[in-house]
């Protein structure tokens, strides 16, 4: 038994579960960045570099790729 010797990994827990899904909350608005989130949330801002596509052919990030878009979801349902 742990008898109250565990400690919260504070960091880890805001980075893995804080960050990601209050970014994607934020990401449509405009002007706000992955890095300020990080930020407000007291983490290292340049460990969260916003990911685009670039024009050099950069990739999305594996968590875009891996989200079809509503209309790719939907392709094949009926209208209501």
């Amino acid at each position: 038994k742990a008898e109250g010797f565990l400690q919260v990994d504070v960091a880890w827990y805001m980075a893995q579960q804080l960050h990601p899904p209050i970014w994607r909350l934020c990401e449509p608005i405009d002007g706000i960045t992955s890095e300020q989130v990080a930020e407000c949330l007291g983490l290292d801002a340049t460990k969260f570099k916003s990911h685009s596509l670039s024009n050099d052919g950069g990739a999305l990030p594996r968590d875009r790729l891996a989200a079809p878009s509503d209309l790719q979801r939907f392709a094949d349902c009926e209208p209501l």
